[in-house]
């Protein structure tokens, strides 16, 4: 369970990481 939750948190860091750049 460790091992999706890491790998979805690291999803949606890469989402807002992406809506960041949009943004900017």
């Amino acid at each position: 369970r460790a091992v999706i939750l890491v790998a979805a948190w690291l999803g949606d860091a890469r989402l807002i990481d992406n809506k960041m750049v949009e943004l900017a």
